[in-house]
């Protein structure tokens, strides 16, 4: 191989090498992200459930005082 040929050939592999470094970057970032949106995403829907379910106990909690208040009331 000349050196002339030998030039191109490792111009030409610096080229692959700079594109897959690239695409690995970008597939890499691809990946993270998506895994962040989906453990930001987990974590809202939890977040969401939690909340739900503390509204429920709190509505229950006032419905029982006003039973209760309300049966006091009759037994004054």
């Amino acid at each position: 191989m000349s050196p002339a040929e030998m030039e191109v050939y490792l111009r030409r592999h610096r080229q692959r090498s700079a594109l897959a470094s690239v695409a690995l970057i970008v597939v890499a970032s691809v990946v993270w992200f998506s895994l962040l949106y989906g453990v930001s995403t987990f974590w809202l829907w939890e977040a969401r459930a939690q909340h739900q379910q503390a509204l429920i106990e709190y509505q229950d909690a006032a419905a029982r005082l006003r039973r209760w208040s309300a049966e006091e009331g009759r037994n004054d």
